[in-house]
């Protein structure tokens, strides 16, 4: 009972950081025209996180294994590098659903407002090495490693995933988020390693960021802008669910080819693992 208070009152606390705190200083510094390239509200938006994040490690973490900081093994590294590339299509199907709800493409729309010729590399790091750090540390981290303790894996789970979710601020990457969330607990219940979750992160992001910012610096499109069809949509949603289908299969080889790390943390009774 102690933990599951402990969890639901990180997650309230979370909840209001994340919309009463981080977000209104975010429009706030909009407003100000202060910061303006984009990646940098980003990136102080992810390092906001980082404030809360560090507190309850130093309050609350009394050991750091408690966390799975622990090296991550050659082949596991080979794997969670694989499964970041083949749940990208399972990925797109759920993007594309959360795109019914949204008018723009928003994911398009900011990679548009970066200097792809002169800010690629600094927005890279900022999108995708930052980011993937903070997140796993504190939605996987914090959440799975710490707070879960005997059976409360799928609480955890969803609870991290659901708030993973809201952060990302919008309904075209809600489930896609959502899906990801509960997929990285899994990948982390099984290595025990953060490593495995952050290095799947970075490849999505920094693929993803990689392949729109090719697409958008080679072929502009003063079109791609506008809004698509409802029609148009659900054509996509069909294109991408029926594209998707075989790498979810190849996405559950990959993960039974995990192993528990051999550098990570050895089983105990009140382990994740001995629900």
């Amino acid at each position: 009972m102690k933990n599951y208070i402990k969890m639901f009152g990180f997650f309230i606390l979370l909840f209001i950081w994340m919309f009463w705190i981080a977000r209104p200083l975010q429009s706030l510094l909009i407003r100000l025209d202060l910061f303006t390239p984009l990646y940098f509200q980003l990136f102080l938006y992810s390092l906001s996180f980082a404030v809360p994040t560090l507190l309850y490690i130093w309050i609350a973490v009394p050991k750091r294994g408690m966390l799975y900081l622990s090296k991550i093994s050659n082949a596991n590294l080979f794997y969670s590098v694989l499964l970041g590339f083949s749940v990208q299509p399972v990925g797109m199907f759920l993007s594309s659903i959360g795109s019914l709800f949204e008018k723009e493409n928003v994911v398009t729309e900011f990679v548009l407002n970066i200097d792809l010729q002169n800010e690629f590399l600094i927005a890279l790091i900022t999108i995708a090495v930052i980011p993937a750090i903070i997140e796993e540390f504190l939605f996987r981290g914090i959440f799975q490693a710490h707070l879960l303790k005997d059976k409360r894996f799928w609480v955890a789970t969803l609870l991290s995933s659901f708030l993973f979710a809201l952060f990302h601020g919008n309904l075209q990457q809600f489930g896609y988020a959502f899906a990801s969330g509960v997929f990285f607990c899994f990948v982390l219940r099984k290595t025990k390693t953060l490593l495995s979750t952050i290095t799947m992160h970075f490849t999505i992001n920094a693929s993803q960021f990689s392949m729109l910012s090719f697409m958008l610096l080679y072929h502009p499109d003063p079109t791609q802008n506008q809004s698509i069809h409802l029609n148009q949509k659900l054509f996509l949603v069909l294109g991408t669910g029926l594209f998707s289908f075989p790498f979810l299969f190849l996405t559950f080889y990959l993960f039974h080819k995990l192993k528990e790390d051999p550098y990570g943390v050895v089983e105990t009774e009140t382990s994740p693992g001995n629900d």
